[in-house]
């Protein structure tokens, strides 16, 4: 008898409102059980800025894992439309728990004891188990009821995201973690570049391309140069990245307006600033980094939700906990 356990962390401006520290998750698509709980049985879901979704139990560790799998990318979204984001983590131990402390542990406790992780973790739920973790403002809240309707939305809908999507999202949801307005903003950006798909240039263009390429192959440059023009000249068969998303835009936004400007000039400006700031050519600080990043979340969850589900995903409603 297999579980997956999946630890995830909030960010320090949002929490799930409420007074358990266990909460099952009724979910009419999934036939095994499913529960959220908080960090440590003495504390409450609200007070806590880690929690664990554990699901189970499946006779085989293969189907755990798979549904532990869907689970993760089902959180990933509900974070996204709840516009926030869950560190889902990379699945590693947290801390180092040697043989001699799992002895000492498991002696207190009478159970078993082993290492937990910051991501997903399947594992033989046949006896109980203890996980030890060893861990070195204003806050916006979403009551839980409404975190469980969202989490069966998107279970229904994670299983048919595609890898750009599910990337996009995983982006999106770091940026919340983001230590700077500049980390935040240019991860912003990337989340949006995830979603695009290379698309080509007008024929005559595309035609001009290959005459040069025609060219450059009779030219008696080093080969060094050639592949660096060639590289180039390849390129210019495909949208520029600057283009593709100020077009985008523009179609999936088109009565959208962001800081005062639409859709698409919007896009153009804060890309052409994330090319600046990448190339050092501005300083932070000749812009407000932070409202800016604060108008591209709000664009870039508007632009991803049309991406993914074609229509913009109204904003929550938040208490203040």
């Amino acid at each position: 008898m297999y579980k997956f356990r999946l630890r995830f962390r909030l960010p320090q401006s949002f929490r799930i409102s409420s007074k358990d520290a266990l909460r099952p998750i009724a979910l009419p698509q999934t036939t095994t059980g499913l529960q959220l709980r908080a960090i440590g049985s003495d504390h409450a879901i609200s007070g806590c800025d880690e929690l664990v979704l554990v699901g189970g139990p499946y006779n085989l560790e293969s189907e755990a894992r798979v549904a532990g799998e869907h689970a993760k990318v089902a959180l990933s979204l509900t974070a996204f439309r709840l516009r926030t984001g869950f560190d889902l983590g990379a699945d590693k131990t947290i801390g180092v728990l040697t043989k001699a402390g799992r002895k000492h542990f498991e002696m207190q406790t009478g159970t078993r004891v082993q290492s937990d992780v910051h991501g997903l973790l399947v594992y033989d739920a046949s006896e109980d188990t203890k996980f030890l973790a060893f861990k070195a403002g204003l806050q916006v809240g979403v009551h839980i009821d409404r975190f469980e309707t969202t989490l069966g939305e998107c279970f229904r809908q994670a299983g048919s995201l595609s890898n750009r999507h599910t990337e996009a999202l995983r982006l999106y949801a770091f940026s919340h973690f983001a230590e700077s307005a500049r980390t935040r903003f240019l991860t912003l950006i990337s989340a949006i570049e995830a979603t695009f798909e290379p698309e080509e240039r007008p024929t005559s263009v595309k035609r001009l391309a290959n005459l040069y390429l025609w060219i450059l192959k009779l030219s008696f440059i080093n080969a060094d140069e050639k592949a660096a023009i060639r590289n180039y000249l390849d390129g210019l068969r495909k949208k520029s990245i600057r283009r593709l998303g100020r077009d985008l835009a523009g179609r999936l936004l088109a009565f959208k307006q962001y800081s005062g400007m639409t859709s698409g000039a919007f896009f153009t400006q804060c890309y052409d600033l994330r090319s600046r700031l990448l190339h050092g050519t501005v300083e932070d600080e000749t812009y407000d980094l932070v409202t800016l990043a604060n108008s591209l979340d709000e664009f870039t969850s508007d632009f991803l939700s049309q991406r993914i589900f074609g229509s913009v995903t109204s904003a929550q409603s938040a208490s203040i906990e």
